[in-house]
């Protein structure tokens, strides 16, 4: 493959890498095992929202891969006065914020990691921060949003 640099018209083969919707990596569809090397790939993982498409971009190549929902799933939290950290399956840590937001997507939120990449909030994650969130009284009744508030902004929890 030729070195170039990212371009949202680049023409690039596919790696041949697959995340299912648990977040588990496939390599010529067999599981990659090592979950060392999964982080690897996941340190040059990049997502262009406007085409819907995942990078692994390197400064000696680049490929798209295929993601049946999120790369990454949140798997825990800490919430601690008013100050929330996320983290994922592989590791990576996020803290919520305007540029790291939370999103619904079918009422299932998902937070903005590095690179634009969303994580999903896995099921027990979302029912303890609604739980949070409801203790704070921050159901908005004009929205119908259920709002969180953590890290001096409000986050979309849940949607009616």
């Amino acid at each position: 493959m030729d070195t170039k640099f990212f371009r949202k018209d680049a023409e690039e083969d596919s790696f041949n890498i697959r995340i299912d919707y648990h977040g588990t990596w496939y390599h010529d569809g067999r599981p990659i095992e090592r979950t060392r090397l999964a982080k690897l790939f996941s340190s040059v993982l990049h997502y262009d929202p406007e085409k819907d498409e995942y990078w692994l971009i390197t400064p000696h190549e680049q490929g798209r891969i295929d993601v049946e929902d999120a790369p990454y799933i949140i798997t825990e939290f800490n919430y601690d006065d008013d100050k929330l950290v996320f983290t994922t399956n592989l590791g990576h840590t996020v803290i919520p914020s305007p540029d790291h937001a939370i999103i619904l997507k079918n009422n299932i939120p998902y937070c903005i990691t590095t690179n634009n990449v969303p994580a999903r909030i896995n099921r027990q994650i979302r029912e303890d921060l609604i739980n949070i969130a409801l203790a704070q009284n921050g159901f908005n009744e004009e929205s119908g949003q259920l709002l969180l508030r953590a890290n001096g902004h409000d986050h979309v929890i849940a949607s009616s």
